[in-house]
């Protein structure tokens, strides 16, 4: 149950929205602050929690992304902000003593900050390739997702697709692929000395900064997103759906069954509200802590997959990915639940 009464809350939300031309998140569960108080960095990285109280989150907390400027309790961000006058005197009697795990999401700096790259010696981008044909790429993913090859110029590319990231409209990345399949490649790689990965992706930015199709996102337009791990699968989710020119519900990747504190920061930053928790059925305990992160940012839903229908979107057919979305997206309590 929350502390302070929902008028009183709501009054002290639009007293700040006002007084730092701020705005809320997508979840509405934030106020972001254009320019940290503390820092004065730009780019609305100075958060104050203003959504339900639960999972160790207190009305009023707050932090700034960039120069870790912390504060657990509403009394101490008003002190800080040199809004005392905002303090309800039922603060006085509130037990304002939190444990370490009310701050777990600010424990690290974040990092959003990306260089741009250029794609290796010789890329080109392509229109039809044997490799993506057989992964079931049509005229229009070739066209929506930027990938090509870089002709066998540079050696350590010469097996690979390649599909660029892109940020801002900038290359910030790229993802490659080898042209073997799964089972050939471990199969080559337990004869033989030397290697092959599977992935043979950039390193200029690290991953955990990326998410893939993020461009597709668009402010005040796009309010729910389907998390997925591997850009692939957002390349089929967009096919099988046809969502490529729908801006409310956008597919997009963290490379991985993880949520870094930049990615969803960057969620927030465009305005996101909803997040349907999209992982591989492999992990669905990763996939439940990875959900009650999110929980406190946004609305979530988990599109539990059944086995036997397939490991992951790429895998599976139009039927079964429709009565997923249509008949078993679940709430947090209803996933673990089922487990």
């Amino acid at each position: 149950m929350d502390s302070i009464p929902y008028d009183l809350r709501r009054e002290i939300t639009e007293e700040l929205l006002q007084e730092f031309h701020g705005k809320l998140d997508g979840g509405r569960k934030n106020v972001l602050v254009p320019t940290c108080p503390f820092c004065q960095h730009d780019g609305y990285k100075y958060a104050i929690y203003v959504g339900p109280e639960r999972n160790g989150k207190k009305f009023g907390m707050s932090n700034c992304y960039h120069c870790q400027t912390s504060f657990r309790t509403l009394r101490q961000t008003l002190v800080a902000i040199n809004r005392k006058d905002l303090i309800p005197k039922k603060i006085e009697e509130l037990d304002e003593n939190l444990g370490d795990d009310s701050l777990k999401l600010f424990e690290d700096e974040l990092d959003d900050e990306l260089v741009e790259i250029e794609m290796p010696k010789g890329y080109k981008r392509c229109y039809k390739n044997r490799y993506l044909k057989s992964r079931g790429f049509n005229a229009d993913d070739f066209e929506y997702f930027p990938c090509g090859t870089n002709r066998g110029i540079e050696k350590a590319y010469e097996d690979y697709v390649l599909l660029e990231i892109h940020d801002e409209g900038r290359l910030v990345g790229f993802v490659g692929r080898s042209i073997m399949s799964k089972e050939d490649i471990e199969d080559y790689n337990d004869t033989h000395r030397y290697k092959i990965l599977r992935y043979k992706n950039s390193t200029e930015n690290e991953f955990s900064k990326l998410l893939y199709n993020y461009d597709a996102i668009v402010a005040g337009e796009t309010t729910s997103v389907i998390l997925c791990e591997g850009a692939f699968d957002v390349i089929a989710l967009n096919r099988k759906l046809e969502l490529y020119d729908n801006k409310s519900i956008v597919p997009i990747c963290s490379f991985g069954k993880k949520l870094s504190q930049t990615q969803m920061y960057k969620l927030q930053a465009k305005g996101i509200e909803q997040v349907v928790l999209g992982f591989d059925n492999d992990a669905k305990e990763t996939t439940s802590q990875v959900a009650n992160e999110l929980d406190k940012y946004f609305d979530v839903l988990i599109a539990d997959i059944p086995d036997g229908v397939g490991k992951d979107w790429d895998e599976m057919d139009f039927e079964d990915i429709y009565d997923i979305f249509a008949n078993n997206l679940k709430t947090i309590t209803e996933f673990n639940l089922s487990r």
